[in-house]
């Protein structure tokens, strides 16, 4: 949701179409204005990728309000872009205003490495640094340095005319193959210091010594915000220990579930074996003064083999269980101390 890029009192829905036309994977993304009846039957706005292949919208997020207008912002990612790197991706900034989003971005970013997949995942992060502009986050899955494929995750700060042109803040996790970036969202505020912290996620982290007993388990990371920005190694992480349970597929902050005063986390494990082979789970762990729990305190999981619920959206405000979801809860867990 790109929040109320029009000032009209109603949140906006974007959605991508990155295989428009079909076949020739331009991409196309659509905004929905709300009004008081729901949203509109026609976009308002809609901008086409100008790259065959490039899968503009893949991903569609909003940015919040970079340039602190007043106005909501939205960012679109191609990770297929070329230019000229092959699939090196990229990532376009749009601003709010009273008329709706601009037709042209006023900003862009490129992986500039082949197949890094700039612009696969995108996340407004909040304001970490306190400035009064909010900031967004970039992964690029694919990115390698030193290690294939280990992933890369980008903060970028807002300021008066949008965002800046160089990262604030990179991370890494020196792990090949271990796709960090490949899901990423603002956390909240997880310890309580007034600082908005960043959860990333890694879907093919490996940490078995090379035994190959917990290939591609997963693994999802959190970053704490500080005066001087996010932190440059992670505060908190949690692995799965399973193969290919693929955890950090998604990631999300979910604000405070328990009241307790400590934004929480979810993060998604659709490979996940439980009762079912793959029937996917989905962690709620809490946040603390000291620490995000150990252990996670929830567990929702799927009743039907290969079903894979570890999908997740963003800051859900709350959970409805559908006809024939088949969801079961698994909790509470005790945090370790």
């Amino acid at each position: 949701m790109p929040g109320d890029v029009n000032h009209d009192g109603y949140d906006d829905v974007i959605v991508g179409a990155p295989d428009y036309p079909t076949g020739q994977r331009y991409g196309i993304a659509l905004l929905y204005l709300g009004t008081a009846s729901g949203l509109d039957n026609s976009p308002a706005w809609s901008v086409q990728g100008s790259r065959y292949g490039s899968e503009f919208s893949y991903s569609v997020a909003s940015a919040g309000d970079v340039n602190n207008d007043g106005f909501d912002d939205v960012i679109i990612g191609a990770h297929r872009w070329e230019d000229p790197s092959i699939n090196e991706g990229a990532a376009f900034l749009y601003l709010g205003s009273k008329t709706g989003l601009s037709t042209t971005h006023s900003w862009t970013k490129q992986g500039n490495q082949t197949s890094a997949y700039f612009g696969k995942s995108l996340a407004s992060a909040g304001d970490i640094n306190k400035d009064g502009y909010d900031d967004v986050l970039v992964g690029a899955p694919i990115y390698t340095n030193g290690q294939s494929n280990e992933g890369r995750a980008y903060l970028y700060y807002g300021m008066s005319t949008g965002l800046n042109t160089s990262p604030a803040w990179t991370a890494e996790v020196n792990v090949a193959y271990a796709n960090l970036g490949s899901s990423l969202s603002s956390a909240g505020d997880v310890n309580g210091d007034t600082y908005t912290d960043v959860i990333v996620g890694a879907d093919h982290y490996t940490n078995d010594g090379g035994t190959g007993t917990e290939t591609y388990e997963g693994a999802a990371f959190v970053y704490y915000g500080s005066p001087s920005g996010l932190s440059t190694s992670d505060n908190w992480h949690y692995e799965s220990n399973q193969s290919y349970a693929n955890c950090g597929s998604a990631v999300s902050g979910i604000r405070d579930v328990n009241h307790d005063g400590y934004d929480d986390v979810m993060v998604g494990c659709p490979g996940w074996n439980g009762i079912n082979d793959y029937e996917g789970v989905v962690l709620v762990f809490y946040g603390s003064a000291s620490r995000i729990a150990v252990i996670p305190k929830l567990g929702l999981y799927l009743w039907a083999s290969g079903r894979q619920s570890g999908w997740i959206d963003r800051a859900p405000g709350r959970c409805e269980r559908g006809r024939n979801s088949g969801f079961r809860r698994d909790g509470p867990v005790l945090d370790q101390s």
